[in-house]
């Protein structure tokens, strides 16, 4: 969230692009409150999703692919 990475952080997104580093479309977030015992709809402004699978080579039976 804005620019630090926030575990508690739940987001549902929206891509048609997987090759980008965050995705940006947030549509609905909530944030996991450990102190309360509560899961809690938050603002999506300022979220963006990290794809964990960004810069990763694709398999296809065990051979490595390109990706370009």
């Amino acid at each position: 969230m804005n620019e630090k990475q926030d575990a508690e952080i739940i987001a549902l997104f929206h891509t048609d692009n997987y090759d980008i580093e965050y995705f940006p479309n947030v549509l609905r977030a909530w944030r996991a409150n450990c102190k309360k015992g509560k899961i809690e709809e938050i603002g999506t402004k300022g979220i963006n999703c990290i794809n964990l699978s960004y810069g990763a080579r694709k398999y296809k039976n065990g051979l490595q692919q390109r990706t370009t």
